[in-house]
């Protein structure tokens, strides 16, 4: 996985960031950004985080399931990038006024769902990884980490 590799070679570029980081005493601060493509779509994670979620039977529908008035389009996306957007025209609903539609089949956008709470836990991971690093590498106490994320919206 991408994110896996990219926080590895994040924690060995930390641990010999450290080494000059301690050499100056402290005195020449840096700046370290990591980028992790999870919880994106398309959303492949490892099987045990899959493992760690609810029948898809039991996990709740979103309780605004289709654009709302007042609501710039935008801000609402039902997810179809996941798979072949023929395979899935069957199960979505379009609106003709929005452009955008409601998962019509429950146990898709339950599938779905299933998925990127999957994918969350799997970058969680790797947050923890990260911080873990920082610590081994005797940086956690004295680094301000940030935490960015470029949207969060799911519309399922």
């Amino acid at each position: 996985m991408q994110d896996t590799r990219n926080v590895d070679e994040a924690v060995q570029r930390l641990t010999a960031l450290s080494v000059d980081y301690s050499d100056s005493g402290g005195a020449r601060p840096f700046y370290f950004a990591v980028g992790l493509h999870r919880p994106h779509m398309k959303w492949s994670v490892p099987e045990r985080f899959l493992d760690l979620q609810r029948d898809v039977a039991e996990i709740a529908l979103a309780t605004h399931r289709v654009h709302q008035h007042g609501v710039t389009p935008w801000a609402f996306y039902n997810c179809t990038a996941l798979f072949d957007r023929k395979q899935v025209a069957a199960y979505v609903n379009t609106s003709a006024e929005t452009g955008h539609g409601d998962v019509a089949d429950p146990d898709l956008a339950r599938t779905i769902r299933r998925y990127y709470y999957a994918a969350v836990m799997y970058a969680d991971e790797q947050i923890g990884r990260l911080l873990a690093g920082l610590d081994a590498a005797g940086l956690y106490d004295t680094t301000l980490v940030v935490l960015h994320s470029d949207h969060g919206i799911l519309g399922l």
